[in-house]
């Protein structure tokens, strides 16, 4: 085989003619001039025969975040299960594609992920999320140097899908939602470079050519082309079926940018729903229990009333500089300035999806949460005291 710089040195290959339900040993040999480089053993086990009853053992592992953490799980895995395990079962995000966002991300030296050039990637305050190839390539190189995932490597077959993180948190399609329609995020070249590197460093029997071997990675195996979803075979008593439910989907049921005070079911399919599920009268008695809302056009509530219908006062904004307003006014107004401040900070090279105005006429409308809409006046107060957003 020919390892290539143009797959950043991966190598793949199919291998058959192997007996079912079977330990087998392996090794890499690579000469460079009169240098012979020799990789360290490898094992693989083969799935049991379609028609054999063999009992399958297999551990679950995802969300591998690198950074700042460590491989507890197949430490232990490692230790105890060398000898009984089938394969590991890897659900998704094998990498986060985000660098120390204070979040949800730990910064330590010992597991820090730092990008060399960062003009390359996309750029928020303090930490930075992969966008080009050679960034998506650096983070599979960087997780890999960790001696627990190596040695889980070497023992064990792997079984893997992808979920967000190998392109970008909560995507859907080619679309990244870190600024939940605020922005244009929809970018193909960064989801086909985010898919390519997966390709290339994750062990799934895809994009290689005709005689097995790869990656030979073309345009009809990345975006919109892509299919990783795959079923496989152990023995009588496991078929295991991969999906794929980032790639061929559109936005969520509840948009990224839907508004946070939208109600997403309202009194009669409400009543349908407890009804149907508790019993006749059963939304009558859990009525108060739910969240009121009211149509802001109409000035009309609903939910948590004794009856249907009753009036719910909405918000209003005595002693502020919207008292003037009607409550719709005022809150359209304080949703278009919330707006212009996060399009004001956007990242470079983000390019604003909407205009500040534009977004809080269409948010500020239909059924809204009467609870959210009280905390949004006293969140503005607050603000304009400095304590903070208003959503």
């Amino acid at each position: 085989m020919i390892v290539r710089q143009a797959n950043d040195g991966c190598v793949k290959v199919r291998v058959t003619g192997l007996e079912p339900n079977r330990f087998y040993y392996y090794q890499f040999t690579y000469r460079v001039l009169d240098t012979l480089h020799i990789s360290a053993i490898g094992r693989t086990r083969t799935a049991p025969a379609p028609d054999e009853s063999a009992t399958v053992r297999f551990g679950v592992f995802n969300c591998s975040d690198y950074s700042g953490r460590y491989y507890n799980t197949l430490k232990h895995l490692v230790d105890q299960e060398a000898g009984e395990m089938n394969f590991v079962l890897h659900l998704g995000d094998y990498i986060y594609e985000t660098t120390a966002d204070p979040s949800f991300q730990t910064v330590a030296d010992d597991r820090a992920v730092v990008f060399d050039r960062p003009e390359e990637a996309i750029r928020f305050d303090g930490f930075y999320a992969a966008r080009s190839l050679s960034y998506y390539r650096d983070l599979y190189r960087i997780y890999r140097t960790d001696p627990v995932l190596m040695q889980a490597h070497e023992l064990f077959p792997w079984v893997v899908i992808w979920d967000d993180h190998e392109f970008s948190d909560d995507h859907y399609g080619s679309v990244a939602t870190y600024f939940d329609g605020r922005a244009d995020e929809e970018d193909i070249a960064r989801k086909r470079n985010a898919e390519r590197a997966w390709m290339e460093y994750i062990p799934a029997d895809i994009g290689l050519n005709e005689a097995g071997t790869g990656p030979a990675l073309g345009d009809e195996h990345l975006y919109p082309y892509t299919r990783i979803y795959r079923s496989l075979n152990f023995g009588r008593n496991l078929y295991l079926i991969l999906t794929d439910n980032r790639t061929h989907r559109p936005d969520h049921i509840l948009e990224e940018d839907a508004f946070p005070g939208t109600i997403v079911i309202d009194e009669f399919f409400a009543k349908q729903l407890v009804d149907l599920a508790v019993g006749p009268r059963g939304f009558d008695q859990l009525r108060g229990l739910l969240d009121p809302y009211f149509d802001v056009a109409a000035e009309r509530s609903y939910f948590g009333q004794p009856a249907s219908g009753s009036q719910l006062p909405q918000p209003v904004f005595a002693d502020t500089p919207f008292e003037e307003l009607n409550f719709r006014q005022a809150l359209t107004a304080i949703v278009s300035q919330q707006i212009a401040a996060e399009l004001a900070s956007l990242p470079e090279g983000q390019a604003p999806a909407v205009t500040p105005q534009a977004y809080a006429n269409s948010a500020v409308q239909g059924n809204l949460s009467a609870s959210w809409a009280g905390l949004i006046k006293s969140r503005w107060l607050n603000k304009e005291a400095g304590m903070g957003s208003y959503f």
